[in-house]
């Protein structure tokens, strides 16, 4: 038996029916079919149920699916650590990322990518913040960009990168419109919107709004910053936005530190009763021992610095 039996077998495990898993190992059906055969017969038991349109694992297949997800593991950690050894800004980099900051920072990074490490490979996925630390921690991804601070993460190194402010996005008719420096204790009782559970800048922006008095309405709740944009632009009522997710016009152009204006919305920049600006920490989280961090690392800070510097909004985090 090799390796490759192996990840024949956890394709099966993974993809099911058989002909994607087929398609996933570049093989044909009947060659995956014969190879599972066999690992069977040197392992002496069986690893599926076998039926008409799909098979099921047994016991023993249970058991040994996730040792064979660690021997993969372990396979792919001893090549990166070889790649490391030589260059290690090349290659593939999976990397994971959020979907309230994915769209808006990845515009930024790539071209920064492609100049600082051509030949890194980003292999991107974007999920929400529990999907992508169970990826880190089963090492089907090697970095990913969250927002910080995060929970039950002491297996994993945290490097924060730059803070990220939030704006009052509201109707352009809206009484708050015509003021430069609202407060969210100015937002009326009910008229903010929120994403739904399981997105942290929810979170974010709950905390900001508890700490500051302002009250959401639970009844509108959108999945999507783009979503909760248009449902501000028809009137439904206010929402915080990150500084990122507004088209502002780069510093150093003509325009630059106006407020973005979009048809039918007004954008403002929002303070507490204690005159802190609202923001969110965005970060980089790898896990513990992973042989390209330290590069990573570096090139990572290098875009935030370069990020701060470029796009209004943002600030160091010291600052």
């Amino acid at each position: 038996m090799s390796l490759k039996d192996y990840k024949y077998f956890v394709a099966v495990a993974e993809e099911q029916p058989f002909g994607r898993a087929a398609t996933r190992c570049n093989v044909s059906q009947p060659t995956l079919s014969v190879q599972l055969k066999k690992l069977e017969e040197q392992l002496g038991v069986l690893l599926f149920e076998r039926h008409p349109r799909q098979v099921v694992l047994t016991m023993a297949g249970q058991v040994v699916l996730a040792k064979a997800r660690q021997m993969l593991r372990l396979e792919q950690e001893i090549l990166q650590l070889a790649q490391a050894a030589t260059d290690p800004l090349s290659g593939p980099l999976r990397l994971g990322i959020i979907p309230t900051i994915g769209p808006y920072l990845l515009p930024h990074f790539v071209p920064y990518q492609t100049q600082a490490a051509p030949q890194l490979k980003p292999l991107l996925t974007e999920a929400k913040t529990e999907d992508l630390l169970q990826m880190l921690r089963e090492g089907t991804l090697d970095a990913a960009v969250l927002a910080l601070p995060l929970d039950y993460v002491d297996d994993l190194a945290t490097t924060p990168l730059y803070q990220e402010f939030f704006y009052l996005a509201l109707p352009e008719t809206h009484p708050l419109a015509s003021k430069k420096l609202p407060t969210t204790q100015d937002i009326p009782e009910g008229e903010l919107l929120l994403l739904t559970e399981g997105h942290c800048l929810r979170g974010h922006a709950l905390d900001v709004c508890e700490f500051l008095g302002a009250a959401e309405n639970a009844s509108l709740r959108a999945t999507s910053l783009e979503t909760l944009r248009y449902m501000v632009m028809a009137g439904q009522g206010v929402t915080l936005l990150p500084s990122l997710a507004l088209d502002w016009p780069n510093k150093g152009v003509e325009g630059a530190g106006t407020l973005p204006s979009w048809p039918h919305m007004a954008i403002r920049p929002v303070k507490g009763s204690n005159m802190d600006r609202p923001a969110r920490q965005i970060g980089v989280v790898f896990r513990y021992g992973y042989p390209r961090a330290s590069a990573l690392k570096k090139m990572f800070l290098g875009f935030a610095s370069h990020l701060i510097t470029t796009q209004q909004g943002l600030a160091e985090l010291d600052s």
